[in-house]
């Protein structure tokens, strides 16, 4: 159950990162793609034995969620580089997603108890 649930966090975030890896490469910027994904691997590894030998499954889970988490503001940042404003223009849209994502997640964590 629990791991689940922070699984869930992790589909939007991976989802971003997969529309955005494709902008660098539609916009010929293969080294960008390369850099941002080598950091993604950094993140992920750092985060992952720690939180495995604290929180086993449940830690494998969150370093996902950190790993796409950073993927995804790294790509905005590099995006934003690329297509000056897409970031305010990202925040935009995306906030209110997160927001609802937030709130059910709330619900969820006082409704189960």
């Amino acid at each position: 159950g629990s791991v689940l649930g922070i699984l869930a966090l992790v589909i939007p975030l991976r989802g971003l990162t997969q529309i955005t890896s494709t902008v660098f490469w539609s916009a010929n910027r293969p080294g960008a793609a390369a850099l941002t994904r080598t950091l993604d691997a950094i993140v992920f590894v750092v985060a992952l034995y720690p939180l495995t030998a604290a929180f086993g499954l449940r830690g494998v889970a969150w370093a996902g969620f950190i790993a796409y988490a950073f993927a995804s503001l790294n790509r905005v940042v590099a995006l934003n580089k690329i297509i000056p404003g897409i970031a305010a223009k990202l925040l935009r849209v995306l906030l209110p997603a997160l927001l609802a994502l937030t709130i059910m997640l709330l619900v969820r964590a006082l409704t189960s108890r």
